[in-house]
């Protein structure tokens, strides 16, 4: 059962209570007062940062406690400040895994009773936030989502007597993706939770019935969500999600051959336009860029850039409806094509040293649309 409210990136990745550093000397704040610093200096001639001008206590967690050099009781450093809609998230042991405050003279308050326990790996996505729950008596794994509001903020126990075990992933098109346990907290799942719209979050495909599809390496292509997965035709099948059960396929060539991604441990995958993009890999063709045709799971050579052998792709930028991209030609040259995925015409470009880098490709690419 769920009760949630509420994507990538990965915004911190913490340790269980009481094993974070703490100064032993200075003021520690181990009294347990949270100081939110307002206002810089108007008109700070020159640049640089601006001195603060003033702090206001936002609330005293230990009332009688002021911050000390040293005090050797358990304390309570505020730590992992968040801005969410405005108001402060902040960690306060041990108190409880987080705590909401609109600001100076507005007080603060924790944002969830969860069981006891500790939180890890937060991730952000259009304003709502998830993080781990894990509870070590017994050993189990729950997702926690919110708004940022303590009314929005909820506990997803899939189970209570397993672990749901969650890795978090990305989000695209208004959806959250991540992996949640199905079975014994170990073969994992892919799941999605729309912001906005849904309470709780739900399964979005079972891709390998048998073992779980443990799905990973996800990567934001316009609306859709491309990923990594284990499916009963290929251990690193590659897969693409519009958020909808329907509208998730695991990959193919117009031979109903799964496709790979082309690159160990990275997805490559680029909404241009409505259209979706892959660097994937088959046995025919090889490593090549694909269009994925739409409404299907099923991929076209978008560019034979080296007919009979694997593609030379170095590198891709998005410009407009048009992905520009350059292969290397050998001879310590690149050739940079641009590309449009709709009508599959391609423009040459010219060639460029192979030493042409990251920075220069936007500077390029800027002068393309």
């Amino acid at each position: 059962m769920v009760h949630a409210r509420a994507s990538y990136s990965p915004l911190a990745t913490v340790h269980p209570p009481g094993r974070f550093p703490r100064s032993s000397f200075g003021l520690s704040l181990i009294a347990a007062a949270l100081l939110v610093l307002i206002g810089a200096s108007a008109g700070h001639a020159g640049g640089g940062i601006a001195p603060y001008r003033d702090a206001e206590l936002v609330e005293d967690l230990e009332p009688g406690i002021g911050a000390s050099s040293w005090f050797p009781g358990p304390g309570l450093s505020p730590d992992v400040r968040i801005d969410v809609h405005d108001r402060l998230l902040f960690e306060a042991e041990p108190f409880g895994p987080f705590w909401i405050s609109s600001g100076p003279g507005q007080g603060a308050q924790p944002l969830g009773n969860f069981p006891q326990g500790y939180w890890e790996d937060l991730a952000e996505y259009e304003g709502a936030f998830f993080f781990r729950w894990v509870r070590p008596d017994p050993n189990l794994v729950d997702l926690v989502i919110s708004d940022g509001t303590v009314a929005g903020t909820r506990l997803f126990d899939s189970d209570p007597e397993a672990s749901f075990n969650p890795r978090l992933g990305l989000g695209a098109g208004g959806f959250f993706y991540f992996a949640g346990a199905t079975g014994d907290g170990n073969n994992r799942e892919p799941f999605r939770f729309e912001v906005g719209v849904d309470t709780e979050p739900s399964l979005l495909a079972n891709l390998n019935p048998v073992g779980g599809s443990n799905p990973k390496n996800w990567r934001p292509a316009g609306d859709f969500m491309a990923f990594e997965a284990v499916t009963p035709a290929n251990s690193n099948s590659l897969c693409l999600s519009d958020g909808t059960t329907p509208g998730t396929y695991v990959l193919t060539n117009q031979s109903a051959e799964v496709l790979e991604p082309s690159s160990a441990f990275v997805v490559q995958a680029w909404g241009v336009g409505s259209e979706v993009v892959v660097l994937a890999t088959d046995s025919t063709s090889g490593s090549e860029l694909r269009r994925v045709l739409p409404g299907t799971g099923t991929t076209e050579v978008l560019v034979e850039s080296a007919p009979g052998t694997a593609s030379t792709y170095v590198w891709s930028e998005v410009v407009g409806s048009r992905l520009v991209a350059a292969f290397d030609i050998g001879g310590g040259m690149q050739e940079v094509l641009s590309i449009d995925p709709a009508t599959g015409t391609t423009t040459n470009l010219g060639s460029l040293p192979a030493r042409f880098g990251a920075a220069s490709q936007l500077s390029l690419s800027g002068r393309l649309a």
